[in-house]
């Protein structure tokens, strides 16, 4: 069942509603180069966790498929097992020994970045929070969490430095977007990922250790899907009549109108430019229900 959702937060009242809508008009943007950041981890016996023999083969086949269809797209950083660190998606600027400054929120950097690993568990979910888990200790950390260490694509006026880049999150991890934990984990008010990137691509429940989910979500963008649509194809995994995996979509705008228009159209092949405002604004989400965390 595929199910749509929007939020308003005017620092008093919170509103959700369900919405059928209509394609918009897509304006006419110039795009310059953007660059991914990448972050994989397979081997959980030092942090704890079953482990994922398929996820660093997930992101392989993404940046392959990037590098072949879009363009657009250059390399940025590419992190796996042990040199993936939880610090490098920690705020610099608000969390002692934060990282993601230089690497996934980088200016020039970290436009796209993408994380192919654990999540919380489905039995600690819901509690407000989302820890990305990490199979190798940096630091004597193995786990990143959100709302209080993760501020993406913060700029001039939004507080946390005002010095983020980031424009789309992808968390190909367990329980990363719990419906009812949105306004903690992923928007601004919260204050959660999404300052002012644009969309986070991520997940209701614990999604299968797919070797090929991430490549499919980029070869669906080449074939003219919006990320919204790429993402919820994607993420789904069907056989027969029976269907697993539930991928949801998150997308932020100044205002409704924007946020609406972003949800259905945004595409990476041509990013839009940022919204206007980092707090605030309008948040449209979508996600496919084959069972939650």
């Amino acid at each position: 069942m595929l199910t749509t959702r929007a939020s308003l937060r005017d620092g008093r009242s919170w509103m959700t509603t369900t919405l059928l809508l209509c394609g918009l008009l897509i304006p006419s943007l110039a795009s310059a180069q953007r660059e991914w950041a990448v972050e994989c981890d397979e081997n959980y016996s030092q942090c704890g966790g079953s482990n994922l023999p398929n996820s660093c083969d997930n992101t392989d086949g993404m940046i392959l498929e990037i590098g072949s269809s879009l363009s657009i797209w250059t390399r940025g950083w590419y992190f796996t097992e042990a040199s993936a660190w939880p610090q490098d998606w920690r705020e610099a600027d608000a969390v002692s020994g934060g990282l993601d400054n230089p690497y996934m929120d980088a200016i020039g950097r970290g436009d796209l970045s993408v994380w192919s690993g654990h999540g919380t568990g489905g039995s600690n979910e819901p509690n407000g929070s989302w820890d990305m888990a990490f199979g190798h200790s940096h630091n004597g950390v193995c786990s990143t969490t959100s709302p209080n260490q993760m501020k993406f694509g913060e700029q001039s006026s939004d507080g946390f430095g005002n010095n983020g880049d980031n424009e789309y999150v992808v968390m190909d991890a367990s329980c990363s977007a719990i419906e009812g934990e949105l306004d903690q984990v992923w928007e601004n008010w919260g204050p959660g990922i999404l300052m002012r990137s644009h969309q986070g691509m991520a997940f209701h429940n614990s999604p299968d250790d797919s070797d090929d989910r991430l490549e499919e979500f980029i070869e669906n963008i080449d074939d003219g899907d919006s990320n919204r649509s790429a993402w919820l194809d994607a993420g789904e995994a069907c056989f027969l009549w029976w269907c697993w995996n539930s991928p949801m979509v998150i997308t932020f705008g100044g205002n409704q109108a924007d946020a609406l228009s972003r949800h259905y159209n945004e595409t990476l092949r041509s990013p839009r430019s940022d919204a206007s405002s980092g707090w605030g604004g309008h948040y449209y989400w979508s996600f496919i229900d084959n069972g939650s965390c």
